[in-house]
Formats: C-alpha cells, sequence, structure tokens
C-alpha cells in the first residue's frame, strides 16, 4: 500500500512539474506589462488620429455632460469646470502662472477668475473691447455671486450676453465703437429714467406714462 502511495505523489509531482513547464513556455511567447501599456497606448493614440469630426463632437459632448454633473470641490476641479464651459462656447481659455489665475477670452473680451487654493473665487475681472475699463479689467460681483454658488448656467449665461454684443459681421474697431455706441444708450436710458423717477413714483404710472417705462440696470452679461 505504502509503495502505491509513494507512486501516486511521485506520478502527482511529474503531473504538476509536466503543468508548470507548459505555462512557462507559454509565457515566454507573452508580452511584458509595459509592452503591452506601450501597445494600448499606441492604439489608443491611433484611434483619436483617425476619429473624424463626428466622433470629436460626441465625445466632447459627453465629457462636457460628465464635467458638468461633477460636484466642484477643489481648485484643480474649478479650472476643469471653466475650461469645458470655454470649450461649449467656443472661447479660448488659458492659465497664467497657475492653476488659480485663469482666463475665458476672445478678441473682443475675456474675463479673468482668480481662484483661492481651494478652489474658491476671489475675484473675477472683466474687460470688454471699447468699454469704459479698455486695457484695465473691472471686478464683476455679478460673476463672483454666481461663480461661488457654483451657478455654471448663470456664469455661462453672462459669457454669451459678452458674446451678444459683439454680433455684427464687422472688423474689431468697428464693434468696439458699436459697444460704445450701446453704452452712450444705456447711459441715456439710465438717466431718464432717473429724471422721470423724481416726478412718477407710483411703478404703475412709470410703466404707463413714462418714455422709458421701468428700467432694469445691466447685470454683467
Amino acid at each position: 500500500f505504502s509503495d502505491d502511495e509513494g507512486g501516486g505523489k511521485l506520478n502527482q509531482a511529474w503531473q504538476m512539474e509536466v503543468l508548470m513547464e507548459r505555462l512557462r513556455s507559454k509565457a515566454a511567447r507573452f508580452r511584458t506589462l509595459p509592452e503591452s501599456a506601450k501597445t494600448i497606448k499606441q492604439a489608443v493614440l491611433k484611434k483619436e488620429h483617425m476619429m473624424d469630426p463626428t466622433e470629436k463632437a460626441t465625445m466632447g459632448k459627453c465629457l462636457d455632460t460628465l464635467q458638468s454633473n461633477i460636484k466642484v470641490t477643489s481648485l484643480s476641479a474649478m479650472a476643469e469646470r471653466l475650461e469645458a464651459i470655454a470649450r461649449q462656447l467656443g472661447l479660448k481659455f488659458t492659465q497664467g502662472s497657475s492653476a488659480a489665475e485663469n482666463f475665458i477670452s476672445c478678441d473682443m473680451y475675456y474675463v479673468e477668475v482668480l481662484l483661492t487654493d481651494e478652489g474658491r473665487v476671489r475675484d473675477v475681472k472683466v474687460e470688454l473691447a471699447g468699454g469704459l475699463n479698455a486695457h484695465e479689467g473691472q471686478s464683476s460681483p455679478e460673476l463672483v455671486e454666481c461663480l461661488s454658488r457654483s451657478d455654471f448656467a448663470d456664469f455661462t449665461a453672462h459669457l454669451e450676453g459678452f458674446s451678444s454684443i459683439y454680433q455684427l459681421n464687422t472688423d474689431k474697431k468697428s464693434k468696439s465703437k458699436a459697444y460704445q455706441a450701446l453704452l452712450a444708450l444705456e447711459t441715456d436710458l439710465t438717466n431718464l429714467f432717473e429724471l422721470t423717477q423724481e416726478t412718477i413714483k407710483d411703478p404703475y404710472k412709470l410703466v404707463l406714462k413714462s418714455p422709458v417705462g421701468l428700467l432694469q440696470p445691466r447685470r454683467g452679461g
């Protein structure tokens, strides 16, 4: 009985050795992990290179959807969200000397968003071509407020408002002059409304009898 038991153990050991030898021979034909990673990366890059415009647009839309549903809790997350908004609106996004300085711009205006190291909003400055604050961005409390409460839909609406100011099929100089004309009109209407308020106090009569009606001052964009 002991001889049969010993022979059985030897047989099992021999079978195990044969199995391990087969595994070694197959493993020699497999690529190493670094080689596999390199191959996968090349395949991904090749796919991106071959991606047509429709695929790129679809992928960008999916990424923006994912981004909009991620809660902003850090400096990098806020910067990524601002970049996504700029991309959606066809605007340029750049960063200053650090991730705390973020710029959203086009050829007619720029918005500078200054953040703390924790991702909270310190200030938002806006410079519009043709504006009274040319070459010097002015703080916008409205944009600070909407970003501070993570209302990115409102922030997007402000940017769209800035863009709509310059929706003219002409050169930059003419667009700047058009904005100056809008500012002058805005000032005249505001002055006229304030003069009317001195004689007409009732809002109902302001609507019916004043030349301007009720005037709501412009907020941000």
